[in-house]
């Protein structure tokens, strides 16, 4: 059985850890810091996808002779059947050849500007030590 006054010590000392825990929190502006890195992490990611969805079309290119055809398929067996289905194969269709098409300018664009916003960050980063 435990003792009352061991209980209500526990109690206290919860209590004072979580309290001074959300103090810390809210000096540091934890808030203002999360939001800080969610917004660089979505940034970079636009710059991040473009170069990876152009490294794909090189590689999608030296391993098959219709890359454009070979995406589709794949894609195909996991959309619905019907008139949607058929219309989302054309609209993915449409977006691969665009892809492969403009893959060497997708490739430098991602790749430029997702190393200026990595080294944008990283002095940003820098600056606030």
């Amino acid at each position: 059985m435990t003792h009352p006054a061991h209980d209500h010590e526990h109690e206290h000392f919860v209590r004072g850890f979580f309290r001074l825990l959300w103090e810390k929190f809210d000096d540091d502006d934890a808030f203002f810091i999360a939001a800080a890195i969610a917004w660089g992490i979505l940034f970079a990611l636009v710059p991040l996808l473009t170069l990876g969805i152009g490294l794909t079309g090189y590689v999608l290119s030296a391993k098959f002779q219709d890359p454009t055809q070979a995406v589709v398929a794949l894609f195909a067996r996991v959309l619905p059947p019907g008139d949607a289905g058929t219309q989302l194969t054309e609209l993915l269709r449409t977006l691969v050849s665009e892809v492969m098409v403009n893959r060497t300018g997708l490739t430098v664009l991602g790749s430029v500007v997702f190393v200026w916003l990595a080294t944008l960050g990283l002095m940003k980063y820098l600056v606030c030590f």
